[in-house]
């Protein structure tokens, strides 16, 4: 355990739990994933909410999407973040904070999409503000030591799961 947070920043296997920031930036590469949920809440405002976040692209939120993907994968590991947890969870766990770097870079790719294919012949304010978002996120992971302490950061394996692998069933 790092003494340089205070201990509230720590959950109980005396791990960094995921700061404010970091659960913004977050959030903000899942949005696809968010407003799908919400859209299927509130079916009759669908297309609005897709248009008013991704203007009249149709392929932007496929594209979003599939920026998301890597931050969708941190979010699992986060859900399976334990002293149990398998090795794919935590490789995936130790390699969050360039996941959602490398998430912020295709959002900011698939903003320009548009303009590269020839749908667009420019790049929009929505998008504009998109990208600055990404950007943003981006610096953040990159200077963070609280977000690259907290993705170095596992619980270690429990007494129990370690007499259970070493076991090997013979008595």
């Amino acid at each position: 355990m790092n003494t340089i947070y205070p201990p509230d920043a720590y959950n109980k296997e005396l791990c960094l739990k995921v700061s404010m920031p970091m659960w913004l930036v977050i959030l903000y590469l899942v949005r696809p994933y968010v407003i799908l949920i919400v859209s299927l809440v509130d079916i009759r405002s669908r297309g609005e909410l897709f248009s008013m976040v991704y203007g009249d692209y149709e392929l932007l939120p496929i594209v979003a999407a599939l920026a998301g993907l890597p931050a969708l994968a941190v979010v699992y590991a986060w859900t399976r973040r334990s002293a149990n947890a398998s090795a794919r969870v935590r490789r995936i766990w130790s390699c969050g904070r360039q996941f959602l770097i490398g998430s912020a870079a295709l959002n900011i790719i698939g903003q320009v999409i548009p303009v590269i294919v020839g749908i667009s012949w420019g790049i929009g304010d929505l998008a504009w503000v998109q990208i600055a978002a990404s950007a943003a996120a981006i610096c953040y992971l990159l200077v963070s030591r609280r977000a690259r302490d907290t993705f170095s950061d596992f619980p270690g394996k429990s007494e129990n799961s370690r007499q259970s692998a070493g076991s090997d069933g013979i008595n």
